[in-house]
């Protein structure tokens, strides 16, 4: 259930191109699985708003807390910088 109320906050800030940080930031506890998806939603969000350089910063900062199969896929595009074949 979490899941997916964050997939939709994440999609209404896409679709109203706002700055996701300061309202989400209060959603997630302060544990490290929570800043994992909080840094993931946030670099997913500015990279679809094609803000780029602040979309692979979140992600960087998310390899942190941990490494999943997409993240990779995302830190190799910020590296070449084509995004074109995430975003399809």
């Amino acid at each position: 259930m979490r899941n997916k109320f964050l997939i939709l906050l994440g999609i209404l800030f896409f679709l109203s191109g706002c700055r996701p940080v300061g309202v989400t930031v209060y959603l997630f506890p302060d544990t490290k699985e929570s800043a994992k998806v909080r840094n993931y939603l946030f670099g997913t969000i500015y990279t679809f708003q094609r803000e780029w350089i602040l979309g692979c910063k979140y992600f960087a900062r998310s390899i942190e807390f941990g490494k999943s199969e997409m993240l990779f896929r995302w830190l190799g595009a910020c590296e070449n910088f084509e995004f074109k074949e995430i975003l399809r």
